[in-house]
């Protein structure tokens, strides 16, 4: 201090706290001195002028809190009520102001009413619901205790007191005794002879309360006794409980500085992790009812409880998190820093109030919740809200930010903290968002269980925790589910041990399949052990089923079912099914083992052919042929075994077995057996069975002379090889005919020309060459032809090979006129049509050749109206000569190749057509006795008389003949 003015400096920081500055009026003179009372809280500077000034620097830190309203000391003769959640918002409320009438040094709130207290006596005063609403300060009770009172709770209408291990309790108002049957009297804690009470809290239902000895206890206020099954003994002294507002679940601090959070529902005891050892309060969230704070004189630090995990319930101190690729979240536990001075009174929604040392209300914002405030809507702000609503557990606000971020990691984080808090429905949602199918109906398929440990194991067991998973299984009301887990995991030495528990049973079944994963693993002795426990489990089962059946039955509807039954239907065994699945088990181990003899002894009595080929298939792959064979034979695996009697050379035994097969490959290695053992009837046999024609053909021709059935062979299926054969055969006994043709089938024309031509047998070449030859085979035979002075036959090989105009010369050469058309038609060449054009006018050779070969030409190279016109004048010409049958045929041909090819017939030409064939009909309708038909004829040919100049009498007088007779 100096002049007049007093500053205040905080030691820790050596800063000056002006808002705590004091200034004097100059006429009370300069500061003289100044002196602090010994608890700090008054400080006291006297002037020159002989003045004293006290200043209250430190206001005693009393409050108390009870739902959303808080009680503090506002004045040191003033309790001032305010609602919490008004003030957290900044909204401007008047607090309900109670003055009092000392100087309290402790203060409590309930519903209604406020005390406040010192030493042993208590000043209960009612601040709502009086008759004036604006009397704050009305006394409704004053208590004096017997001791000194270390704690006062309160709460709608009761009081409770702490005083030296005691608790009084009794109505906050005393005209409230005996008021109601149902009004609990003042009642004192604990019972005589028990431990002293250390701390204590009181909800609007109960009364809990701990003691030195470890005992958590709660007193229903409703029912006016201690709940039996509810209580906690705790192994050392408990020294701070806090429950929540309905007191189901409450927190409470030993005197290790250990906490715990105890569920009386269900007597769960879940340890509170990295508790301070200096926590001296725990805050409820009003808001938020799995949420808590912890504090000691530093730091605020937030946990979440789940009561419903896979884990079973789950304590967690809140810290950021962090959501990495994988969907993996790594979270560090931190607090929050306290103001130096401040003490936390309530919390709401991680909005923590405090006390400051000026006594005053102020804001804490926890940093768990820090981001959830946040009114940004940036990327960067709804990825921190989404990592801080997942690490408060808040999933539908984490789905909500998961909406915003879309990003793939933030979804499979909030799915694996859906399936950890088994919310089954909301981890659905997320799966089928990511389009995992899959998912999606494994988890529909368990979203309607109720049991929960049945639940978490199956989530466990997705999660591909299945050790957890078999663990929760078995606490479950279907143990059996973790057996079935292990055995669709194939995890059979674990699904073993469990069936001996759960499902007796089930263990010859599970004996068996373990054996096959044994087999096939190549543990053959430990296979066979299993098979054989397997088979002794059936086999002990049976005889049990067997003693039951001969034992009296008294259940009469089983009988009338049994009487009722239909005998022919046959249901099958699956008892039955696995006797045999374990024998096969047996039989093949024991061959694995090397115990050849007993296992070839089991599968022959066993008298399975499946079974049986298994057995020889090992054994083959052993080396044991002979013993295989056996079992091959058993099996009806004849081939198999035929193969190996052949190779073993033993025919006898193979003979038998070749009737039954069919492969081709087990005859042909028979047949080369045969054949080297020169028995060449039964090698030829065989062969054919075989399919190897040519290994016949050969042992016909070279060792069983029978030619022909080898010709046979070879003209039937053409083979090359074969033909051959056949050929060289037809050569050394002379026989050039054959000889030519099995050439040709061995594709060896030059051979068989050459053959055909020192032989002078080519016929036999072209015939047997027939459509399937060369241009150049067909050439060689024109040439051959050729000569030898045959130009016909020349002409027609040069017209087959494309030479057309050898042929048209060869042709004409001998005068084949009619060939020599049909080769000009086919080469469709216009200089070989007026070669042949110029032959027919004579212009070549001086005689003019038959008109009609011009039609027939025009007819063979398609040009139709050329060969109507032609056809008319060789049809005119002929019916002038008298030739009426020849002019007829004639004009019919034309006709009736222009029809065929879609041509306009001429009408001239349909014509004459009609005209004559009218003159052809007349005989046979003659002949017939139809002379009016007869009649009609002749009198349409008389009516064009003069287009037979020839025969007009005789048809004029054969139509007035006809006419007449008509």
């Amino acid at each position: 201090c100096g002049d007049s003015t007093v500053r205040v400096v905080d030691s820790r920081k050596w800063k000056e706290l002006k808002n705590d500055m004091v200034s004097l009026d100059n006429e009370d003179g300069q500061l003289s001195s100044m002196c602090w009372t010994t608890d700090g809280q008054i400080l006291s500077v006297s002037t020159k002028s002989g003045k004293v000034y006290s200043y209250l620097t430190k206001m005693p830190m009393v409050h108390d809190t009870y739902g959303v309203n808080i009680a503090y000391l506002s004045s040191l003769r003033e309790i001032a009520v305010v609602n919490a959640i008004d003030l957290q918002r900044g909204v401007r409320v008047t607090p309900i102001r109670v003055p009092v009438s000392i100087e309290p040094a402790f203060v409590a709130l309930g519903a209604t009413c406020v005390a406040v207290g010192m030493n042993n006596r208590a000043w209960f005063y009612r601040f709502e619901n009086n008759e004036n609403p604006a009397k704050t300060d009305v006394l409704v009770n004053e208590q004096e205790y017997l001791a000194t009172v270390d704690n006062l709770l309160l709460n709608d209408r009761y009081a409770a007191a702490l005083c030296s291990g005691r608790i009084y309790l009794q109505p906050i108002e005393r005209n409230l005794q005996g008021d109601g049957a149902d009004e609990l009297v003042s009642k004192v804690f604990p019972e005589p002879g028990c431990a002293d009470v250390t701390c204590m809290a009181l909800t609007s239902a109960f009364l809990i309360y701990g003691t030195a000895d470890g005992s958590l206890e709660f007193f229903s206020l409703h029912d006016g006794k201690t709940i039996a099954g509810s209580e906690l003994r705790h192994e050392v002294a408990i020294k701070g409980i806090f429950p929540n507002s309905a007191g189901t679940r409450v927190v409470f601090i030993d005197e290790t500085g250990s906490g715990f959070l105890f569920n009386p529902v269900d007597a769960q005891v879940t340890p509170v992790p990295d508790l301070s050892a200096e926590t001296n309060l725990v805050l409820w969230d009003g808001l938020d009812p799995f949420v808590f704070v912890t504090a000691d004189a530093n730091e605020l630090s937030t946990y979440v409880y789940s009561p419903l995990t896979i884990n079973g319930p789950c304590l967690t101190k809140v810290g950021p998190l962090e959501v990495q690729d994988n969907g993996d979240m790594i979270t560090e536990p931190l607090s929050t820093q306290l103001p130096p001075g401040y003490v936390a009174i309530a919390s709401f929604a991680g909005v923590v109030t405090c006390q400051a040392p000026n006594s005053q209300l102020s804001k804490v914002m926890l940093g768990s919740h820090e981001a959830l405030h946040s009114m940004d809507r940036t990327t960067e702000t709804s990825r921190a809200k989404f990592h801080q609503s997942l690490a408060l557990r808040k999933l539908q606000d984490a789905w909500n930010m998961a909406l915003v971020l879309e990003s793939r990691p933030h979804w499979l984080a909030l799915s694996g903290r859906a399936m950890e808090e088994m919310n089954v429905e909301m981890a659905s949602r997320v799966w089928r968002k990511l389009g995992d199918a899959g998912m999606v109906m494994a988890l529909e398929r368990i979203r309607f269980v109720e049991d929960k440990y049945l639940l978490a194991g199956s989530i466990a067991a997705l999660f591909g925790d299945y050790a957890q998973a078999q663990e929760l299984f078995l606490l479950s009301p279907q143990p059996c589910a973790a057996l079935e887990m292990r055995k669709d995991l194939l995890h059979w030495e674990q699904a073993l041990k469990l069936a001996e528990t759960v499902a007796p049973e089930q263990v010859p079944k599970i004996s068996a399949e373990y054996a096959q994963q044994l087999e096939f693993k190549g543990e053959y002795r430990n296979s066979l052990s299993m098979y054989q426990s397997a088979l002794d489990g059936l086999d002990q089962a049976s005889r049990q089923e067997d003693e039951n059946a001969h034992m009296p039955q008294y259940d009469s509807n089983a009988t009338e079912e049994a009487e009722e039954k239909n005998p022919s239907q046959v249901e099958p065994d699956p008892v039955a099914d696995q006797r045999k699945q374990c024998i096969a088990g047996i039989t093949r181990m024991t061959l694995r083992a090397g115990n050849i003899p007993k296992g070839v002894a089991l599968a022959i009595e066993a008298k399975d052919p499946a079974l049986c080929k298994e057995c020889a298939d090992i054994l083959v792959s052993l080396k044991q042929f002979a013993d295989a064979a056996t079992l091959y034979e058993k099996a009806g695996q004849f081939e198999d075994a035929a193969s190996i009697y052949i190779k073993a050379k033993n025919f006898v035994a193979a003979q038998p077995l070749l009737a039954k097969v069919t492969a081709p490959k087990l005859h042909l290695q028979f047949a080369k057996a045969k054949e080297a053992e020169k028995d060449f009837r039964t090698a030829m046999q065989e062969y054919e069975k075989g399919k190897d024609l040519d290994s016949v053909v050969r042992i016909a021709l070279d060792h069983v002379r029978q030619p022909e059935k080898a010709f046979a062979i070879v003209r039937k299926f053409q083979s090359a090889q074969g033909a051959e054969m056949a050929a060289r055969y037809c050569q050394s006994v002379s026989d050039f005919r054959g000889a030519i043709e099995f050439l040709l089938l061995a594709k060896r024309n030059g051979d068989a020309l050459e053959l055909a031509t020192a032989h002078d047998t080519m016929e036999v070449y072209e015939s047997a060459l027939g459509a399937d030859g060369s241009p150049d085979d067909y050439n060689n035979i024109a040439r051959f032809y050729e000569t030898k002075q045959q130009f016909s036959r020349a002409a027609e090989f040069y017209g087959i090979c494309g030479q057309f105009h050898k042929a048209l010369k060869l042709y004409l050469q001998c005068n084949e006129i009619d060939k020599a058309i049909e080769v000009v038609g086919k080469a469709r060449s216009e200089m070989l049509t007026h070669t042949l054009i110029d032959f027919l006018m004579g212009e070549s050779t001086g005689v003019v050749q038959d008109p009609v070969h011009i039609f027939r030409l025009y007819m063979a190279l398609g040009n139709y109206p050329q060969a109507a016109r032609t056809a008319m004048v060789i049809a005119h010409q002929e019916r002038e000569n008298g030739n009426y049958r020849s002019a007829h045929q004639t004009l019919y041909e034309t006709y009736r190749e222009l029809e065929t090819r879609g041509i306009r017939v001429p009408t001239s030409l349909r014509t004459s057509f009609l005209l004559l064939h009218s003159y052809m009909l007349v005989k046979k309708r003659i002949k017939i006795g139809d002379h009016v038909g007869a009649a009609r004829l002749l009198s349409r040919v008389a009516k064009n008389i003069s287009k037979f100049p020839s025969h007009t009498v005789p048809i004029l007088t054969s139509t007035v003949i006809e006419c007449q007779r008509g």
